[in-house]
């Protein structure tokens, strides 16, 4: 997280008094202000450049599912989320299974038919 006495350090003798005070303003809103929102899948988060992907795991047992992601870019990270306004969504063990590539990030996971909520970032 940058330090908004950072921010300011680099403001100070680089712009003007006069607009040193909106900048800094600027700067503190969207420090304190970051947030990921509620899930939607394949949807950006609020303000942040990770993407909701919501769905189950595989009807077998440890075998490969996919979730598409629809990203310009293959994901590089995933992150599991409980969405606290659904009922039933769970945290299984994923296990990644191969590359996420252009379309979708591949998983395994010992639970059965389990509604999932991953965060990716690209």
């Amino acid at each position: 997280m940058a330090s908004p006495a950072y921010i300011e350090s680099l403001l100070r003798g680089s712009v003007p008094d006069g607009e040193r005070s909106a900048f800094k303003n600027a700067f503190d809103y969207i420090l304190s202000n970051l947030r990921f929102g509620r899930p939607v899948n394949q949807e950006r988060c609020e303000n942040m450049q990770v993407y909701f992907l919501i769905g189950k795991t595989s009807a077998i047992a440890d075998t490969e599912f996919s979730l598409v992601h629809n990203l310009a870019v293959p994901p590089y990270l995933a992150i599991p989320v409980l969405p606290l306004q659904s009922v039933n969504v769970t945290l299984p063990q994923l296990t990644v299974t191969r590359p996420a590539d252009g379309n979708r990030v591949y998983f395994k996971s010992p639970a059965v038919n389990a509604t999932i909520c991953v965060m990716v970032e690209a």
